[in-house]
């Protein structure tokens, strides 16, 4: 690849992530934002009565049993900051609905706010609310970092060093091997992992799949700067299987070349008088 397209690369991704935080920023602002934040703050001001008000009629009967217990997970204290980490859309019947994820820093204390917003016949209305406290930054807490991490932790952090340059070095191989068929079949194969194990790097919780497939057998990804990390591993089962073939692929190789050498290619034709093989060149 040359350094024009690695240029353009870069560009798009810095533009990709311009975008969303672009986005984020102009949603935040919008009436379903405003009409969620005004229900976050009837929360923390301990208002059950008008906060029941902007619920859809649907849910509001649940919502009574559960208010003192979102009460409990508001933080306490003034409002210092709130970021729009989250914006989703969907229509359904026709209706819009909305569900915005916020971080809020209070005076004692952090929140995350989910607040689902959609469209009823008076206006909007809530269809969903969940606060969860915590007692950091969620960038804070989701940063990445070896302290106190486990056993699991170390071993899944070498997966992610040594797959990928397993995987690499078996495609140069690959790339160097000799073969008779096509060889772009056995590079792609190599490139990708199969399966998936995947470690939540905040607090270790892990996952197993068989779907996912993973460029150069591993990914160490989060959604935002206030999402965990996640470092994800995969078999790299074409890696495995080309090793495995490698030798029979040779010689199926050096088998043609002799074949080749054995009967040329040039056009032959048998004489009629019986005197053997002659060119038609």
């Amino acid at each position: 690849m040359n350094r024009g397209w690695l240029v353009a690369l870069l560009c798009a991704f810095l533009i990709s992530g311009c975008s969303v935080e672009k986005f984020l920023e102009d949603r935040s602002s919008s009436v379903e934002a405003d009409f969620a934040k005004e229900a976050t703050a009837l929360i923390a001001a301990h208002d059950g009565d008008a906060f029941l008000e902007r619920l859809d009629p649907s849910i509001r009967s649940n919502a009574e049993d559960n208010l003192e217990q979102i009460f409990a997970e508001m933080p306490s204290g003034s409002l210092l900051e709130s970021k729009l980490i989250g914006a989703y859309w969907q229509s359904f019947n026709g209706k819009k609905s909305s569900r915005l994820v916020f971080h809020n820093e209070y005076e004692n204390g952090y929140a995350m706010i989910t607040a689902v917003v959609a469209e009823n016949d008076s206006g909007l209305a809530l269809l969903g609310f969940h606060v969860q406290k915590f007692s950091q930054d969620l960038s804070e807490l989701h940063a990445f970092s070896l302290k106190g991490k486990s056993v699991r932790h170390l071993l899944m952090l070498s997966l992610l060093v040594v797959l990928p340059l397993f995987s690499i070095a078996v495609l140069v191989l690959c790339v160097k091997t000799p073969m008779a068929s096509k060889k772009w079949r056995w590079i792609l194969f190599i490139l990708v992992g199969v399966g998936s194990w995947q470690l939540n790097w905040t607090d270790g919780a892990t996952s197993f799949g068989l779907a996912q497939v993973y460029l150069l057998s591993a990914s160490f990804a989060r959604a935002s700067d206030y999402s965990p990390w996640i470092a994800s591993v995969s078999v790299p089962l074409g890696a495995i299987i080309f090793l495995m073939r490698r030798p029979a692929i040779i010689e199926k190789y050096e088998a043609s070349l002799a074949a080749s050498a054995q009967f040329p290619s040039d056009n032959v034709a048998v004489t009629t008088d019986g005197s053997g093989v002659t060119d038609l060149e």
